[in-house]
């Protein structure tokens, strides 16, 4: 394999480019009787200026930034694109399909499942289900771009929406205040007056505080598993 020119050498390439033409023109006006030094050094010392300002362009291809860069212009080269991959997900079922993508479970087969069973999707899918039984008419929201809301739910005794941020988290991962300060932001993106917080696991303490000062509703494993997790109970007992 031949090897690449340093960028010395490239420099070398790029200043012979430059300076040939000059030193041309140089001849060819001595060869026309034109002999004034002045003219004649201006012209040599415009070559210099001009080589060493086209040197300055010639990227150090070590650096990453420079890979994709022309070895001499340091012009950015046209990358070769890859075509996405098709998928067959269709808008409408685009949630459902990515929530099934892992186990592919049916609604009884994840109520029947322990927290620590399910993926993410699958978890929120049994709130989901949980906020359906309840009567709070969950809707889902995009599976991207969902502003830190996974469902938004429709209180039945007041008719205002909730929005809702789910976390199936290891007792060991906590949620942080940013979490929280995320919700918020999807709050006022969806307009809904209330939100609540969903996690298996327990919260930081500046964002339990994060929580009081904004009034939002926080669930924690325990509430998670007094709430959810014996309504899944029951549902489990109606359908054995």
């Amino acid at each position: 394999m031949a090897r690449k020119p340093s960028r010395q050498e490239r420099k070398n390439t790029v200043n012979a480019l430059v300076m040939f033409p000059i030193i041309m023109i140089g001849i060819i006006l001595i060869m026309n009787g034109i002999t004034n030094l002045y003219l004649l050094g201006g012209i040599f010392i415009a070559g210099i200026i001009t080589s060493v300002f086209a040197q300055g362009f010639v990227p150090d291809l070590r650096k990453k930034e420079n890979r994709n860069k022309n070895a001499y212009t340091g012009l950015p080269q046209n990358k070769q694109h890859k075509s996405p991959k098709k998928t067959s997900i269709s808008k409408n079922n685009e949630r459902t399909t990515l929530k099934k993508t892992k186990k592919n479970l049916t609604d009884t087969q994840i109520i029947a499942s322990e927290f620590s069973e399910l993926d993410g999707f699958q978890f929120e899918r049994l709130c989901y289900l949980y906020f359906k039984d309840l009567g709070f008419k969950p809707r889902e929201t995009p599976p991207s771009g969902d502003h830190g809301v996974d469902l938004i739910i429709t209180d039945p005794k007041d008719g205002l929406d909730i929005a809702v941020q789910i976390k199936n988290y290891s007792p060991s991962n906590t949620v942080g205040n940013n979490d929280l300060i995320k919700l918020m932001g999807g709050k006022r993106a969806y307009k809904c007056p209330g939100t609540l917080f969903i996690t298996t696991s327990s919260y930081t303490n500046k964002a339990l505080e994060f929580a009081t000062e904004s009034k939002m509703e926080i669930w924690n494993g325990l509430i998670v598993d007094q709430k959810i997790g014996k309504w899944r109970k029951k549902k489990l007992k109606k359908i054995g």
